[in-house]
């Protein structure tokens, strides 16, 4: 996994300001490992929210924003765009973003991985 050349605090500045958290809106599915579907849920309901969660044959779940009450992931602070279980978010949001997405400012402070056939 690319490593960002930010500190931690800078990655929530801008996501939090520059792009208002867009990979926690919209027509997204967050996936959830097996592990922390039943946390994901507790999470919610200490928050006073619910968690939509399409269980998978895995054990996992995918979390579709779109079905959720304000088209987000329930854990997005719509108001300040920052994560409201930060400290406890799920692995896929943890190492987000893995590559340059269109669109993602944090994205643009990655280290790229080598191309197929170069050495790091």
């Amino acid at each position: 996994m690319p490593d960002l050349t930010v500190s931690p605090e800078e990655a929530s500045r801008i996501c939090m300001k520059e792009c208002r958290a867009m990979c926690c809106r919209g027509p997204i599915i967050l996936r959830l490992d097996p592990d922390e579907v039943t946390g994901f849920y507790r999470l919610a309901a200490d928050l006073g929210t619910e968690a939509r969660i399409n269980r998978t044959a895995d054990g996992g779940g995918n979390v579709l924003f779109l079905d959720q009450e304000r088209e987000c992931c329930p854990m997005l602070d719509t108001a300040t765009s920052g994560c409201r279980i930060y400290d406890r978010r799920p692995r896929v949001c943890r190492e987000f973003p893995r590559k340059r997405e269109p669109g993602c400012p944090l994205s643009e402070h990655i280290t790229p991985e080598p191309e197929p056939g170069q050495t790091p």
